[in-house]
């Protein structure tokens, strides 16, 4: 992985924990560091995140090992609570770590940790109990025990789980210059441990004069702050809630410029994203040593290629969610159930927007949210209603892909209703579709409460004139209920602004029947909503000739 010898200007690297293991390396913990402190959650987390790489046969970064030789002891400057969880989860499967570890503030620490595994369960518990930094140790070892019992781990699973940790499990490697404790300072200001991302940042803000790396580090610290507002993370990243964004959003910036340039490499771990970067600055290292400085000068200019690629990455992204129809367009592409490696179509989309202007690039877009909901991307308005006229009629609740159809269908639906009617803002709210379980939910029951249904009524009612999302709690609680206690209940949530219930507007409009009376048959059209109390047939027709309608204009207007 890496080695001081042969990669002398790198100043980080991968190393697995055999590697560690190999070199029998003796890590020191120096007294102006926290003790160890993970609790029951950050044990069981590491634990399940090292087994779901193992059966999915991936490798694992534990994050950077910030280190600093002195002597035959390697001090430890950022990492020790992964390190020593490692050691105890090695210990826990029976293995030696072939490292050691010891706690300047403790001095008995080494022996307590190699022992951890083996001496009496009373005696070692008693002796945790003498001070905090033994105490969670102990109960990481004990949470580990429960995570190894949980899987049935025999003797040959343990060593074969150990020996996967030693051969696919690595920190970053870091060995900076300068003082330890200015080191140490500049890692844990505020308390934020180095994160891949801060590591990306050191690089691409290295060997510029003040002036302008003060100007670069504000404009990183601005794009940072605006994907710390939910609003538009969930807009924005097809997988807001992947854990590997959890130490810093910023990652996912540079995830999708790697994705840009290539879809086929894998950086789903932030790790990666650092790996790619890094051979993206680094380059072929094939040149004599005198060509040295040139090498530094194309390293500088490859930084500064990239850091500007970035930021029109991060613009590009941020005026699609300030222009209303593009955050409609592209949340669609994003949040629909049919869009596939929605990463793969997001790095698509800005490759397009790149070789057009906005108005065919908004026209792109329409097709490409037409090609989802109907297969193909005709422009033409009187091909796109016929086809959709078509092909509604087949889609049903209770046949699977009938449903997906309908879920986009309804999506649209409202997402054309918000941008028009001014609804919400007129923007649809990602960040609460994103949160919730969607459903569809029957506006006249099949079964209501105390009611037969007709064999017409029956046979219409799986289809999109009597659907409307809804969450799946709220749907749960309509249960059967007949069409006007469902319309109480849904004008009593919409209502609802201290709970910030979120009610589609699609679904508010079919519930408190403001879809085009016009379509109805003539004797309907003059009837107020409480003297039209049920949902019938042609409420369904209606309903769907106005939905028809509205997504049509939609997908097709200039």
């Amino acid at each position: 992985m890496c080695d001081s010898s042969d990669n002398e200007n790198l100043s980080v690297c991968k190393k697995t924990i055999g590697e560690l293991s190999a070199d029998a390396k003796s890590f020191f913990i120096p007294s102006y560091q926290r003790g160890y402190r993970w609790g029951e959650k950050e044990v069981e987390q590491l634990f399940v995140d090292l087994w779901e790489a193992k059966e999915a046969n991936k490798e694992y970064c534990l994050q950077p090992l910030v280190v600093m030789k002195k002597g035959t002891q390697w001090r430890v400057i950022d990492g020790q609570q992964r390190l020593t969880t490692l050691y105890i989860l090695l210990k826990v499967l029976g293995q030696e770590p072939g490292f050691s570890l010891e706690y300047e503030t403790r001095p008995g620490s080494k022996g307590f940790l190699a022992n951890i595994a083996t001496v009496k369960e009373e005696k070692r518990e008693l002796e945790a109990r003498k001070n905090p930094d033994y105490w969670h140790m102990w109960k990481a070892k004990e949470k580990l025990e429960e995570k190894k019992t949980d899987k049935k781990l025999d003797a040959v699973k343990q060593k074969a789980f150990a020996s996967w940790i030693k051969a696919k499990t690595f920190f970053l490697w870091y060995e900076p210059e300068g003082k330890e404790h200015e080191i140490f300072a500049r890692l844990n200001s505020g308390k934020i441990p180095l994160s891949n991302a801060e590591l990306i940042k050191a690089e691409l803000l290295s060997d510029l004069p003040p002036a302008e790396q003060s100007l670069r580090a504000d404009a990183w610290d601005r794009m940072e702050q605006r994907l710390q507002d939910d609003d538009f993370w969930y807009f924005v990243n097809p997988e807001p809630k992947a854990s590997r964004f959890n130490a810093t959003r910023i990652d996912f910036l540079f995830e999708v410029w790697m994705r840009k340039k290539d879809d086929k490499v894998d950086v789903r771990s932030s790790t990666e994203i650092y790996t790619a970067m890094m051979s993206e600055l680094e380059g072929k290292k094939d040149r004599e040593e005198e060509e040295c400085k040139e090498e530094k000068t194309t390293k500088k200019e490859k930084a500064s290629a990239i850091w500007e690629q970035c930021l029109a990455l991060f613009q590009r992204l941020h005026d699609w969610y300030m222009e209303r129809t593009y955050y409609h367009l592209v949340g669609f592409l994003m949040r629909n159930k049919r869009s596939g490696d929605k990463f793969k179509l997001l790095t698509k989309l800005l490759r397009a927007s790149e070789t057009r202007d906005k108005k065919s690039f908004k026209k792109y877009l329409r097709k490409k949210c037409t090609k989802v909901l109907l297969d193909d991307e005709m422009e033409s308005r009187k091909g796109v209603k016929k086809m959709l006229e078509e092909q509604i009629k087949s889609w049903e609740w209770g046949d699977k892909p009938g449903e997906v159809k309908l879920h986009c269908m309804l999506l649209l639906f409202n997402l054309a209703l918000s941008e028009h009617h001014g609804i919400e803002g007129g923007r649809f709210p990602f960040r609460t579709f994103a949160n919730v379980d969607w459903t569809l939910e029957h506006i006249h029951a099949r079964h209501e409460e105390g009611r037969e249904v007709e064999d017409d009524v029956k046979e219409a009612s799986n289809t999109f004139g009597n659907m409307a999302l809804l969450s799946r709690g709220f749907n749960s609680k309509l249960n059967n209920g007949e069409f006007t206690e469902k319309q109480d209940w849904i004008v009593k949530w919409a209502q609802n602004t201290k709970d910030c219930v979120f009610i589609p507007i699609g679904t508010r409009f079919v519930f408190c029947r403001l879809i085009d009376r016009r379509k109805l048959p003539a004797d309907k059209q003059g009837k107020s909503v409480l003297e039209d109390s049920s949902w019938n047939e042609d409420d369904e027709q209606a309903y769907t000739n106005f939905a028809i309608e509205v997504v049509t204009n939609y997908l097709t207007q200039d």
